[in-house]
């Protein structure tokens, strides 16, 4: 039952003040495009990636590398839980949008406590934010559980995510060194949740071009701040050296290949859908290699900045 008028639309869905939660069918999840609240989404995700990066300008040893890599992780997972669960799912009403902006806020406080040492409690509360936004993901499944014609794996992963968020909080309450093992317990079921059995995959895709479409928003956001990196650089310089010169033009060049390869990979995915084992290994390796040009483009952002 639907309160208000809800059209579809070539984006997804229009807004309705309220609204029966649905998830969309296989041909309505593949003609899906992404709308202005995942750009939102997006938006708020890399300003917390360009928050939990700069302590990178004072330590690029090899601690300050994994400490990054790490909490990069957490962040990705936020953002990928969301995006898989949006393919999915077409909601978007008044609970919806208040689940979105708490899930906002709880991003904030993860990147407010994202330029300490792994050690304190800022780390902790980074932790225990984003069991938070976990949480929240928990509940957005649990609105379309009983309606989803995969249900037994929506409710499978809301048993996941709600041991994950225990965990989580629990190790933000921990001493060290046990804060650390909680930590990569949760990890390895929070893991493990996101990535369903083969056949599970193929039985409820995700949408062959909403999805694609949503990391490449992320992409070209965050290859935005890398040129705008590159320009300060060029502004901090007080001369030309060839150095210096070489340095801006490969950064500028490092920024397009990673673009490029993205791009490249991703043409044509509106008629690539996932219907075999080989399929679904195929799309993890990719979710994969777009998680290594992130993390490139980032620390190629510091070395523009320090050029």
């Amino acid at each position: 039952m639907e309160l208000g008028v809800v059209e579809e639309t070539a984006a997804g869905y229009s807004f309705a003040s309220f609204r029966a939660p649905q998830v969309c069918s296989i041909h309505e999840r593949h003609a899906r495009r992404p709308g202005w609240t995942d750009l939102f989404f997006d938006l708020v995700f890399a300003a917390a990636i360009a928050q939990l990066s700069a302590p990178l300008d004072h330590d690029y040893s090899l601690y300050g590398i994994a400490r990054f890599a790490f909490l990069l992780a957490l962040v990705f997972l936020a953002w990928f839980g969301y995006t898989a669960f949006s393919t999915q799912c077409a909601v978007d009403d008044v609970v919806e949008r208040v689940l979105i902006v708490a899930q906002v806020f709880l991003v904030g406080v993860m990147a407010a406590n994202a330029t300490d040492a792994l050690s304190s409690s800022d780390a902790a509360g980074f932790g225990a934010a984003y069991g938070g936004v976990r949480a929240i993901l928990a509940l957005q499944y649990a609105r379309v559980a009983w309606v989803s014609e995969s249900g037994t794996l929506v409710r499978r992963r809301i048993g996941g995510l709600c041991v994950a968020v225990v965990v989580w909080i629990g190790a933000a309450l921990l001493p060290l060194p046990y804060r650390y093992a909680g930590w990569a317990v949760a990890l390895l079921i929070d893991f493990g949740n996101s990535w369903p059995a083969s056949r599970s995959t193929t039985a409820s895709p995700p949408g062959a071009t909403h999805f694609p479409e949503r990391f490449g928003l992320l992409t070209i956001i965050l290859l935005g701040e890398f040129v705008a990196s590159v320009m300060r650089g060029i502004e901090s310089q007080m001369g030309w050296s060839f150095l210096a010169a070489s340095a801006a033009v490969l950064s500028l060049a490092l920024g397009f290949t990673i673009w490029s390869c993205y791009s490249d990979g991703a043409l044509g995915w509106e008629t690539r859908h996932v219907r075999s084992h080989r399929d679904v290994v195929r799309l993890r390796a990719w979710i994969w290699t777009y998680g290594g040009n992130s993390r490139t483009s980032k620390h190629g952002v510091v070395g523009c900045v320090r050029f």
